[in-house]
């Protein structure tokens, strides 16, 4: 992938220059010709990158170098330049080469020359918060520039316009704020919002990755042909909305065929309040991964599930409690599903119950399917428990604990409702806070008999001959006045 930082800091010369050139393609010596095949062979090996930077950056120049022999070598050269690029917008310079890159892309560079545009396949564009910098373009200034100020920068915006008319390939798009910080929709410059709306509606664009904007519009993407879409808003304390008000102009704009969803705390396309407001956005969906932080998160989830008829793989963070789902749903109702990995979030509020734990109970009703799943194959759980000033034989306290919860979990498991199920992994990742007065605390020993232990309440899936059963548990100990210290 280039990073448009080899790109110079001002793109009139060169664009000129490559314009006025009419190239001739160098004749061979003795007569010899090399088939393009073997050329572009040549051309990729070159093209493929190596491990050490240095090495890395004499390819590209080769590369480029490439570019003023004859067509033979150009158009594959500017396939392997152009194909990936990333672009960091934070200070005047970057700027310069935002400029310099979208003067290129924009230019065919005269009758001898291929558009780099139309090799351009994937793009990452990074905002940071701006400082400019002196002449020498090293000492910082200290004058801070907003990262919504860069984002709506012309020269940014323009660059958004070439990607859409000058771009025809370009099929995947990220664009990033750092450090991890959310800016909102609403405050946004208009020509950026415009120009990131008719790019993320590209015909050939089907991966978009958006992290940090928060409060997107509802309608944002709606007349997409994206397949795979990553949004992450890095929501707040605050009592907006998830959204933004839409865009009536695209409200009857088609929904694009997504394949795959990712996202934190199930950002709502598709769902308004309790209802769902279409059907077609997910009825293609074949991966979910998402984070439930609330009870909203929860509902939104829920129905895009119920709504995601062809579901393979389904991967929930889930904090706090284990709930089960809805009453009108249950997952043995998605006839595809082959997977399910569920990450539980434990917190200072949500201690292990031996014996009645609520979130174990939740995770029961989860799996207690009422009709066999036939194509499931996959289970990962991995259990993070946050306790404080807990013994060492917290999870098992003496020979008379009630431990049925674990083995009604293994006998569902190792039993007809699941009978695909190839492999099941159990993770426990224990962070146990434990005050000064009582810091003795024996790690080891914890994690030897909670090991054990935990191994002997599943003896149906230990003697399993079809299913891969594993468990593995980690322990952290921390010294603290109170549970919510981090020493």
């Amino acid at each position: 992938m280039m990073d448009v930082k080899q790109l110079p800091h001002t793109s009139n010369a060169l664009v000129k220059s490559l314009g006025s050139l009419a190239i001739e393609p160098i004749k061979p010596a003795h007569g010899i010709i090399l088939p393009q095949e073997v050329l572009d062979l040549i051309i990729d090996e070159i093209g493929t990158p190596p491990e050490d930077r240095d090495t890395f950056l004499e390819h590209q120049r080769t590369l480029r170098s490439f570019l003023f022999v004859s067509s033979a070598f150009r158009t594959r050269s500017l396939s392997i330049l152009f194909r990936r690029l990333a672009v960091t917008a934070h200070n005047q310079l970057s700027l310069d080469r935002i400029r310099a890159l979208t003067e290129i892309l924009k230019s065919p560079f005269g009758p001898a020359f291929d558009s780099a545009g139309r090799h351009l396949q994937e793009i990452t564009v990074s905002f940071l918060p701006g400082f400019e910098h002196d002449d020498d373009s090293y000492r910082v200034l200290g004058r801070e520039t907003p990262i919504r100020d860069v984002m709506g920068h012309q020269w940014v915006i323009d660059l958004f316009r070439t990607l859409y008319t000058n771009a025809p390939n370009l099929c995947a798009f990220f664009l990033h704020i750092k450090p991890d910080d959310s800016v909102d929709w609403t405050t946004l410059d208009a020509g950026f919002q415009q120009a990131l709306r008719n790019l993320v509606r590209s015909r050939s664009l089907i991966h978009l990755q958006i992290a940090h904007i928060s409060r997107l519009p509802s309608t944002f993407i709606k007349g997409a042909q994206i397949k795979v879409l990553q949004v992450y808003q890095l929501l707040d304390d605050s009592d907006a909305s998830d959204f933004s008000a839409p865009n009536l102009g695209d409200i009857n704009l088609p929904d694009p065929p997504l394949e795959i969803f990712i996202t934190d705390h199930t950002y709502p396309f598709g769902t308004d309040g309790e209802h769902l407001q279409s059907t077609s956005l997910f009825a293609r969906l074949r991966i979910l991964v998402t984070f439930i932080g609330s009870q909203d998160d929860s509902q939104r989830t829920w129905k895009i599930i119920a709504a995601s008829p062809f579901l393979a793989n389904l991967q929930l963070d889930q904090m706090g409690h284990i709930e089960g789902p809805p009453p009108d749903f249950n997952l043995g109702k998605l006839n595809h599903l082959k997977g399910f990995v569920l990450t539980h979030n434990r917190t200072s509020f949500t201690p292990y119950v031996p014996g009645t734990d609520r979130s174990l109970i939740g995770l029961y009703d989860l799996l207690n399917v009422p009709v066999p799943m036939e194509t499931f194959e996959h289970l990962e759980i991995e259990f993070k428990f946050q306790e404080y000033n807990v013994p060492t034989n917290f999870f098992f306290p003496d020979e008379k604990s009630d431990n049925r919860q674990w083995d009604e979990l293994d006998k569902l498991l190792s039993g007809p409702k699941y009978p695909s199920l190839k492999q099941v992994s159990l993770g426990f990742r224990v962070t146990i806070r434990v005050h000064p007065a009582f810091k003795d605390f024996d790690n080891q020993a914890f994690l030897e008999f909670t090991a054990r232990r935990l191994k002997d309440e599943f003896p149906r899936l230990n003697d399993s001959k079809t299913v891969d059963f594993s468990i593995t548990v980690e322990s952290m100990v921390l010294v603290a006045v109170s549970i919510f210290d981090e020493q």
